[in-house]
């Protein structure tokens, strides 16, 4: 407190003489870095120090030009993802330095929800299921394969903007889905077909324009390329997954996240770490509301799932259902037999609980509405789910080079 009001007294102190205002030679330059000039100095014949003179403020008592020195590099960025900032700066080493000894810019405009995948975030058109919850898990990977009107293809394909699949976000480029959803949309012969589609990633509600807490909308894009998988059989079934790349890149937000996909399995690791029956798990997707109508549901649906192990699915397969299990699929069983998949609820997701996480466990294979009888056929036809986990090798051997995929012929 004493040296700041020292100061002020210095750098106010008005010594009259001819009315003129002074300050003290090294005041001049300790506060503003400026030179007295020698003929400046007003004549005290009892000051006889240089530095004890006293020099005239403004004209005599100058600011020097400054002398800045090289920008720092900059700093690293304050915060790993979202929105942050960085900084650089310099030091004034002579004379007096006019402008800002610092810069700031913004930095690591990115999404943070990359490595987030089956996190909690926030505190289907399955017959008789429930509407999902907005924008929370297990439902943020969960997208919308819908085919928009074109006047130029044939009636065969013209459904009028209808959601036609479902489908999981497993990167920001990449959408996992059913080979069943793909086949109209493979090859030379149905680039018609695929650029009338779109893949709607964020979606709550059909009917309108849905947002995150971001503020940025649902996106709606175009397919680059689809891949399905090499053994894929039309007729069994079996192999039923494929891989959608899209145009653009999908922004991410609370609304819009990718799946957690479990590593590649095995038999060993099928027995050991997947349980017999895994009753942790949901599936949802965007089918009909009705099999006698085929009314379709503004609001995807979700239903409690039970997953059998491969081996019980044989099992029961070989002594219930007199029927050809498809290669790489297990039975999903649903708590009331009356909730059922239906049409379009192909590629739907199947999520489990591990870990404090959800996993994508599956997609939908096929559904069990049409010979279901309203739930009361005996026995109850089953639900085929594929297990994503049999394909990760395939899934990442694409998503690493989606040209050289190996896929089905044309």
């Amino acid at each position: 407190m004493t040296i700041i009001t020292l100061t002020k007294v210095l750098i106010l102190a008005q010594l009259t003489s001819s009315g003129a205002q002074y300050i003290r030679h090294t005041l001049c330059a300790q506060l503003y870095r400026g030179t007295c000039r020698p003929s400046c100095f007003f004549q005290e014949t009892q000051r006889p120090s240089t530095y004890d003179r006293l020099c005239f403020v403004g004209v005599c008592c100058r600011q020097a030009d400054g002398t800045w020195s090289q920008w720092s590099a900059w700093s690293t960025c304050s915060v790993t993802c979202g929105q942050g900032e960085r900084r650089r700066s310099r030091t004034c080493i002579s004379g007096f330095c006019s402008g800002q000894d610092f810069q700031i810019q913004p930095c690591a405009d990115n999404p943070c929800s990359t490595n987030r995948c089956g996190e909690e975030i926030l505190h289907s058109r399955i017959l008789g299921g429930q509407n999902i919850l907005k924008c929370t898990w297990p439902y943020t990977p969960l997208v919308s394969i819908r085919v928009y009107y074109n006047p130029t293809l044939s009636n065969n394909f013209n459904f009028g903007n209808l959601t036609v699949c479902g489908g999981a976000i497993i990167s920001d480029q990449y959408i996992l889905t059913s080979a069943v959803c793909a086949t109209a949309l493979y090859g030379p012969n149905a680039a018609g077909v695929r650029h009338s589609t779109r893949v709607v990633i964020g979606n709550y509600d059909s009917r309108i324009v849905d947002y995150g807490r971001d503020g940025r909308p649902e996106d709606s894009i175009e397919l680059e390329e689809v891949k399905i998988h090499k053994d894929y059989d039309n007729v069994t079934t079996s192999n039923n997954i494929a891989l959608f790349k899209l145009r653009t890149r999908i922004q991410y937000n609370n609304c819009k996240l990718p799946a957690c996909l479990e590593p590649q399995r095995t038999s060993t690791t099928s027995t050991r770490d997947v349980p017999e029956v895994d009753d942790t798990c949901i599936m949802a997707s965007v089918g009909v509301k009705s099999n006698h109508i085929g009314e379709p549901s503004n609001i995807p649906q979700q239903a409690r799932i039970k997953l059998y192990s491969r081996q019980l699915t044989e099992g029961i397969v070989r002594h219930v259902y007199p029927q050809f299990l498809p290669d790489g699929v297990v039975i999903g069983r649903t708590e009331n037999p009356s909730v059922q998949t239906c049409l379009f609820d192909w590629g739907g997701i199947v999520v489990c609980r591990k870990s404090n996480k959800w996993w994508l466990r599956g997609i939908i294979s096929t559904n069990n509405c049409l010979v279901s009888n309203g739930g009361t056929a005996t026995p109850e036809p089953p639900i085929f789910i594929t297990e994503v986990a049999n394909y990760r090798q395939w899934i990442d051997t694409c998503v690493t080079n989606f040209h050289s995929c190996p896929t089905l012929p044309f």
